[in-house]
């Protein structure tokens, strides 16, 4: 219900809806945007088995070190009672806008909930677990690790079989850490999104974040849901009519709910 709920309200203020990422199975064929369909078989949301070890070789050899005044806030655990003190972000997103986005936004919603600020770093350390978001391109190790996601992610379909946007993503746990993966990096905000609506209770309904942005306050939160891959049979998602409210953040309030387009383009956010 939780994923519903900002579409639902979006409709009560007559914003017309094309879809947004959400998980399931159509029941029938849809549209929505050129060359987009979706037929009865079309199933874009998946749980996936989990990768108990840690990587074998350090993804991250030859990163920066990390900050030697490092300070690892103990508010958010994985399922195994395990710290996740940092984000990271690897050295080879660092011109990547939309990515270096998707790192704050995920550091603003986790200090929102729990009060912890959580470091945005280039590579994984000890004693801890880190959230890692990347795309192949952004930390080429992963390719391997992930192979099997990423290529589940670069499945775009086809006419026949039914289309699929490029910015799905899956939320992946390996070892301790915890990955939020896209193909491109759009996919991996809307992964962090999704990551911080289901594992932080967070809704966005209004851009106007003092009435529209919804969370109980935690002492402590948990990435419980993990080990999941989605992507939308919808190539083009957005609202109508969203600029009537007047303000003017609109567009990343759309982004918060994992839509791609509008007459407002905002690269940062992906939407455009």
């Amino acid at each position: 219900m939780r994923k519903w709920l900002p579409l639902l309200l979006a409709s009560l203020l007559t914003l017309s809806l094309f879809v947004s990422c959400a998980g399931g199975t159509p029941s029938e064929p849809v549209t929505g945007g050129e060359g987009t369909s979706g037929t009865e078989s079309s199933s874009y949301s998946e749980t996936v088995e989990p990768i108990t070890e840690p990587p074998a070789e350090d993804p991250f050899e030859g990163a920066d070190p990390l900050p030697a005044d490092l300070q690892i806030p103990d508010k958010l655990k994985n399922a195994n009672g395990t710290v996740l003190g940092t984000i990271v972000l690897p050295a080879g997103a660092a011109e990547d806008g939309v990515l270096k986005t998707a790192a704050e936004e995920l550091r603003y919603h986790i200090e929102k909930v729990t009060g912890a600020n959580l470091p945005i770093v280039s590579r994984t350390g000890e004693g801890y677990a880190s959230i890692i978001l990347t795309t192949p391109d952004a930390l080429p190790s992963a390719a391997g690790i992930f192979a099997d996601d990423f290529a589940w992610l670069s499945d775009l379909g086809s006419k026949e079989t039914g289309r699929y946007g490029e910015d799905g993503f899956a939320v992946r746990q390996a070892g301790e850490d915890v990955y939020i993966l896209g193909a491109v990096s759009k996919g991996v905000l809307n992964g962090v999104y999704d990551f911080i609506e289901e594992n932080l209770g967070v809704l966005w309904v209004r851009a106007d974040e003092s009435e529209g942005l919804i969370y109980k306050p935690l002492d402590e939160a948990v990435a419980a849901k993990v080990d999941y891959r989605e992507k939308s049979p919808f190539l083009l998602r957005g609202w109508m009519m969203c600029g009537i409210t007047g303000e003017p953040t609109n567009p990343i309030l759309m982004a918060r709910n994992k839509l791609n387009t509008t007459n407002i383009p905002y690269a940062e956010y992906g939407i455009g």
